[in-house]
């Protein structure tokens, strides 16, 4: 594995528009600073303490498949798992160039997303690392759910801070704009939805 200060860096520049699915019961932009779940590159726990983040996308279509509509590794078939009364969609702009690492340039990544959940602890460790000792705002890779291409981001919660973003819009789920998306994430990936959920 390369060094943390080895990796090269990938600069979200100031007033790009990231897509985010979140969860009601928290704001519409929010850390996660839990530390429950099992997730790619979180949580991060250092000298017992939590280091907050969030997850974000360039595009909707890979924030409803990296969150939403996930392939379970098991059966190779995607399922959804969004609750209209939990989940929504929120646009968010950054307010200042974020300089992230670009672990999607270390050749182990590769094996590592292929591996899915059972590499996540490696992938924890790496992040871990990459936040205690670099001055990264974050990770930046491919998504595994959408394809080469398809950046996502996680920030460090103790490197970005809610003032370094602002909210330009939210919608639901269900929404004439969220059903549409959702529908165009299926299609895209070759699956069905619910019915009772394109029906509602």
């Amino acid at each position: 594995m390369s060094e943390p200060d080895s990796i090269p860096s990938y600069v979200l520049e100031k007033n790009t528009r990231l897509q985010h699915i979140y969860n009601k019961d928290y704001g519409p932009i929010s850390f996660n600073d839990s530390g429950f779940g099992h997730r790619r590159f979180d949580p991060i726990e250092i000298d017992g303490k939590i280091i907050s983040s969030h997850y974000s996308t360039l595009w909707v279509g890979d924030a409803i498949v990296e969150t939403i509509l996930r392939e379970n590794e098991s059966t190779g078939e995607r399922e959804f798992s969004g609750n209209p009364s939990i989940h929504a969609f929120v646009e968010i702009d950054v307010k200042r160039d974020l300089v992230l690492a670009d672990v999607s340039a270390l050749s182990i990544m590769d094996k590592y997303m292929k591996a899915g959940e059972s590499a996540y602890t490696h992938t924890q460790t790496l992040s871990a690392s990459i936040a205690i000792n670099t001055e990264f705002d974050g990770l930046s890779w491919y998504s595994k759910q959408g394809g080469e291409g398809h950046r996502c981001f996680m920030f460090f919660g103790h490197r970005v801070k809610l003032s370094d973003m602002e909210l330009k819009r939210k919608y639901d789920l269900l929404s004439v704009s969220g059903k549409q998306h959702l529908k165009d994430a299926a299609v895209a990936c070759g699956c069905e939805l619910p019915e009772h959920l394109i029906n509602n």
